[in-house]
């Protein structure tokens, strides 16, 4: 097999590949040894197939890395290879950057720290030069202005600055912020699955436009290249101007930081904006009854049941996984709904009756939706709540977001669709009220308002049926044997 190599005393199999001659001398200067090598995870026994496979994913990674190549502006790096050594000399020499800053080049100042790094080097262009230092060297021209830059500098930051410089802090930022902002366990591996998906995103830009100087024109010529590729590869633009913002938001938050001269300029992709679908909401007249009775039934999904009482709180399900059962207050009647995306849905929540407290409790520690659940992916909860929506609706349309917004319907069909507890309830703010409920957000907790809400609560299930008595924890089974009679 083509770039399959093999070795007489292993059984190890390794993918092996030459550089091109045009790119040989930038794999030289970026430190990339040629031929290429990629060890395989599979032995010499495998299947041919299995064989063909993994070399096809190696070919791609190869051809992934020959983009990179042959987009990088070698130059740039090597002046920014320069700045770091220039930097690592001056602090060699016992001086800090930024000493010459403001110094006349005829001061007392300028000549002691002139001596003190450069020595004999300041005087290699004098022509008597080699008749006092016959066995000096020469310092590169280019080393020694790097180290003058650095000296007469007003600012201790580095003066070269790469696109490289750029995706590694700021993917550094979005770990500490992750770790900092999660307040659970289980938000903060969701947050990290999703800062995954932007690091591969981040990559791939990194991967179509090559490392370069970190200026306005390289990152807006890079931007606008980059967006009519994704535009060519996806067929939806929202998913092209997805994969788009990432790299936006490296590269704005890099020049906000650290280089405040480069401007990163905003794209536009038309046609994104696609028509938001109105999301159906349950008849409540038919599906709402069914979906009532299955909140109640022990052989649903413990995750869907949460959600059915959740209906009544505008509960989402990455809501529901980041509660606490230590955030359940049996003697109040009410729970604290996690805070998903945003810092002010964190909200109370009323208890609807016995069988929904016996649920939220269930596990006694951890997430009210159990650890293994809360560990999973969101989009496998969503999956969870439409399969069981389907199953008791037959209904396809409908989805987990369906449950929110017909809680909110409710409101308006009993009248109190505008009252403040509402806003609380489902954690929408309006207008003006988003400042309001940040500054009273303790009063969110209040008594008068926990019990307004379970008035509200009781207004949006009067025309449902108490069910509380079909909530039997099934019996196990396993071991029964059933007897013919």
């Amino acid at each position: 097999m083509k770039y399959l190599k093999t070795r007489k005393d292993s059984d190890a199999l390794a993918y092996q590949r030459h550089i091109g001659k045009r790119l040989k001398s930038r794999a030289r200067a970026m430190n990339i040894s040629d031929p290429v090598v990629m060890s395989l995870s599979l032995q010499r026994d495998a299947l041919d197939t299995a064989i063909a496979a993994e070399l096809d994913g190696c070919n791609q990674q190869f051809e992934t890395l020959m983009r990179f190549l042959a987009q990088t502006d070698i130059r740039a790096i090597q002046n920014a290879e320069l700045e770091a050594y220039a930097r690592a000399y001056v602090e060699v020499k016992g001086v800090k950057p930024g000493d010459l800053y403001g110094i006349e080049s005829f001061d007392h100042a300028w000549d002691e720290t002139i001596d003190s790094v450069f020595a004999h080097y300041q005087y290699q262009d004098h022509p008597q030069y080699r008749d006092v230092y016959p066995h000096a060297t020469y310092m590169p021209p280019e080393l020694r202005d790097a180290i003058l830059a650095i000296l007469t500098s007003n600012d201790d930051a580095n003066q070269f600055h790469l696109f490289s410089h750029a995706f590694e802090a700021y993917k550094s930022y979005r770990q500490t912020r992750l770790k900092r902002d999660a307040a659970t366990t289980f938000e903060e591996a969701r947050k990290l699955r999703e800062l995954k998906k932007d690091i591969r995103r981040l990559d791939d830009f990194y991967a179509f436009a090559g490392n370069k100087e970190f200026t306005t024109e390289n990152c807006n010529i890079e931007l606008h290249r980059y967006r009519r590729h994704l535009l060519e590869q996806y067929a939806k633009p929202a998913s092209a101007k997805r994969n788009h913002e990432i790299p936006c938001a490296a590269l704005r938050w890099y020049a906000e930081e650290y280089v405040p001269s480069v401007v990163v300029r905003q794209f536009k992709f038309q046609g994104q904006k696609a028509k938001t679908a109105v999301r159906p909401v349950f008849d409540i007249e038919v599906e709402l009854p069914k979906i009532w009775a299955a909140a109640h039934d022990p052989s649903y999904h413990h995750l869907f049941r949460l959600a059915a009482f959740g209906i009544f709180a505008g509960a989402g399900a990455s809501e529901l996984i980041q509660t606490m059962v230590s955030d359940v207050r049996l003697r109040e009647g009410y729970y604290i709904l996690g805070g998903s995306k945003t810092a002010h849905r964190a909200r109370p929540a009323v208890i609807i009756n016995t069988t929904h407290e016996r649920l939220l409790i269930k596990f006694g520690k951890g997430s009210i939706a159990g650890d293994k659940t809360a560990s999973q992916t969101s989009s496998h909860h969503s999956k969870i709540i439409k399969d069981a929506l389907y199953r008791v609706t037959g209904n396809g349309k409908l989805s987990a977001y369906s449950g929110r917004h017909t809680g909110k319907y409710l409101c308006d069909v009993a009248g109190v669709g505008a009252k403040d507890a509402v806003r609380v309830m489902f954690g929408w703010n309006e207008g003006g009220y988003g400042h309001a409920n940040n500054y009273g957000r303790a009063g969110h907790f209040s008594k008068p308002m926990i019990d307004e809400m379970k008035s509200i609560v009781a207004l949006m299930t009067q025309d449902l049926p108490d069910l509380n008595h079909m909530d039997r924890v099934p019996l196990n089974t396993g071991n029964v044997l059933h007897m013919r009679w």
